[in-house]
């Protein structure tokens, strides 16, 4: 279709330019030696000559404390204030009085979280509250995804009420963002804190450090199939182990498992 590459042509509907994707990948790649000094100290903390795959989901904190759906919903709301009444009565009254939220684990339910709906509807929450910071997190994140799509569709037409998919995690981000900063000026126990503070790392690591390494090595497969090279097994998981490798680190070894 004229266009001269596959990202060139994967952004044209967004109306990206090539180089804000270049320009996210080199600025990211300029501050990998502050994620290779958290992977050093994972690695003293865990007590491990090398990491593995499998110890970047280890625990560095142990337990973490149990959080109640009720209390989630208060921090949620006490921390999101400064976006407004508006916007945290309608949170409150999303999660408690409209079961915008289908919140537990039950038998034959789908894991993970997202959040749905129609024009229409209001929006629906599908996900599994265990009880960790990390659920009260992810009620945080998908509640960004559903209020951004209450006042888009509130407040537009049906032809403009969607939004792109570049800007599709700047709402539920910033919700996370915003929790964590009230959570943390308020938590005074140090293992809390400490159990907080890698829990936002890791949340950065899953939000923001994977989609990017995930995104080079996308970028990279395509650049290889418009180069005539053969795209075979042994190329594609050489290429990934090559971009694992410049991620994570000298305290990083990888795992054919992860091929």
């Amino acid at each position: 279709r004229r266009h001269k590459s596959t990202l060139e042509a994967a952004l044209f509907e967004h109306n990206l330019p090539v180089e804000v994707f270049h320009n996210l990948l080199s600025a990211f790649v300029d501050h990998l030696p502050t994620w290779h000094r958290y992977f050093r100290l994972r690695r003293k903390i865990l007590g491990v000559e090398m990491l593995q795959p499998f110890d970047m989901w280890a625990s560095l904190t142990g337990n973490p404390p149990s959080v109640g759906f009720e209390q989630a919903v208060a921090w949620i709301c006490e921390g999101l204030a400064p976006l407004g009444e508006g916007y945290v009565e309608t949170v409150r009254r999303g999660c408690l009085q409209e079961r915008w939220v289908d919140v537990y684990p039950t038998k034959n339910k789908r894991s993970g979280a997202y959040s749905s709906g129609t024009y229409l509807t209001q929006p629906y929450i599908l996900m599994n509250y265990h009880g960790t910071y990390d659920s009260v997190s992810t009620l945080a994140h998908e509640m960004g995804h559903s209020m951004h799509s209450y006042f888009s569709r509130g407040t537009q037409p049906y032809v403009y009420s969607n939004y792109d998919i570049f800007c599709a995690e700047v709402a539920s981000t910033c919700n996370e963002i915003i929790l964590q900063h009230y959570v943390l000026d308020r938590t005074e126990d140090p293992k809390k804190k400490l159990y907080l503070l890698c829990e936002f790392l890791e949340g950065i690591r899953g939000t923001v450090f994977r989609q990017t390494m995930f995104s080079e090595f996308e970028q990279r497969v395509h650049e290889m199939a418009e180069q005539n090279k053969p795209l075979t097994a042994d190329s594609i998981s050489a290429e990934y182990r090559k971009i694992m490798t410049k991620y994570y680190g000298p305290s990083y070894t990888h795992a054919d498992l992860v091929d």
